[in-house]
């Protein structure tokens, strides 16, 4: 908890950013345990995806912030309606400077909030309608 008190993603170096990243991701395991802390992780890598001057920074961002959200995949259900929102809203930007690839990691980030156990399949078809009916109207 003290090192997420730190903020060591809002760091502006990028190396700091990238070895936090992967700290976070290596410890995902403590994030069990501190399920309070869960959003705001993901709502971390989400600004460096979003905000972030470092392309590379960017691009693993979006890869670790998956692999976070697979390890906690049992305990992140109860996130789940304030997460999604978050990642639509992300998605859904033309101007977001991600490549192709990490563009689908997000994606798929989205799938496994959307397919954890526990959420109702009205909730999974509203927040699915809100991020495939705006694409498929472009």
């Amino acid at each position: 908890s003290a090192v997420l008190a730190a903020n060591p993603l809002g760091h502006p170096h990028p190396a700091v950013q990238k070895a936090a990243m992967e700290m976070m991701n290596r410890y995902s395991v403590v994030l069990r345990m501190q399920n309070a802390s869960i959003p705001g992780v993901v709502r971390a890598f989400l600004q460096l995806i979003v905000e972030g001057n470092d392309a590379s920074v960017r691009s693993r961002a979006c890869y670790l912030m998956l692999r976070v959200i697979k390890a906690l995949r049992g305990c992140i259900m109860s996130h789940t309606g304030t997460l999604v929102p978050c990642l639509t809203v992300i998605l859904l930007q033309d101007s977001l400077r991600v490549e192709q690839n990490d563009r689908l990691q997000l994606f798929e980030a989205t799938g496994q909030l959307l397919s954890a156990e526990g959420l109702s399949p009205d909730a999974k078809s509203e927040f699915l309608a809100t991020i495939v009916v705006p694409i498929v109207e472009e």
